[in-house]
């Protein structure tokens, strides 16, 4: 074999090599590949779910959402509206109507809004600044907002579904569902304003046979509580 034939072989060989290393670094040396298996990209989780979702890792798809998250972390809920303007105006011109109050002796916050519901909480201003306040619901009809609720002392959780509010805004109500009472107590700006001012509540029964709660001052002179609340009434009367 002359010297010429036996380079070309040597050169072949080495071409052939060059190809095989070539491939197989391209095989098995390439990256991940978004969207593969975790056992194939050395990434820790497991298998994804359709939507992508780490299942492993405790991931599900949330539909309200939109997008993978876990329960623990973010609870799978439609996110909440966010009430405009308008919408608190409409409401606190509801109370104006109820308690006759001007807009500036009333102080009102959103906490839970979806377009057509809302709950939140009422402050009215009374000597010295507002009062301690209470919670309230209200829900739109006909475009007018109306109150259905706003803190007696407690609210009916049956009243307040009548309304068509959703589970979000009452989950107080869920207790009810699983054997808790049925009214479900909270504070009661009057009430509390009532003891705050040394006096002392007091639940009355009507001719009609309705109930009522009055304030009553250590020197006997006593107001309905929701009048002394909002001023009409003073101690010593």
């Amino acid at each position: 074999m002359g010297k010429k034939s036996f380079l070309t072989i040597i050169l072949a060989v080495a071409a052939v090599s060059g190809l095989v290393i070539a491939g197989v670094y391209a095989y098995y040396g390439r990256p991940a590949e978004p969207g593969r298996a975790d056992n194939e990209s050395g990434l820790i989780g497991g298998q994804k779910d359709e939507h992508g979702c780490l299942v492993a890792a405790g991931y599900s798809w949330c539909e309200a959402r939109e997008k993978c998250l876990r329960a623990w972390e973010e609870p799978c809920v439609p996110e909440s509206a966010e009430a405009s303007e308008a919408d608190i105006e409409s409401i606190r011109q509801a109370f104006i109507a109820k308690y006759g109050k001007s807009a500036e002796e009333i102080r009102i916050t959103i906490d839970r809004f979806d377009g057509d519901h809302a709950r939140g909480g009422v402050k009215f201003a009374m000597e010295g600044g507002f009062g301690p306040g209470g919670i309230f619901f209200a829900y739109e009809e006909n475009g007018v907002w109306q109150i259905a609720f706003d803190g007696n002392g407690l609210y009916d959780c049956a009243e307040i579904a009548r309304f068509g509010f959703p589970a979000e805004m009452t989950p107080d109500c869920a207790e009810r569902e699983s054997g808790a009472q049925d009214r479900v107590e909270l504070p009661n700006p009057a009430s509390a304003h009532c003891v705050s001012e040394g006096g002392e509540t007091q639940i009355r029964t009507d001719a009609d046979g309705g109930q009522y709660g009055v304030c009553k001052f250590t020197d006997g002179s006593e107001c309905d509580e929701w009048a002394f609340f909002r001023g009409e009434c003073k101690k010593g009367n």
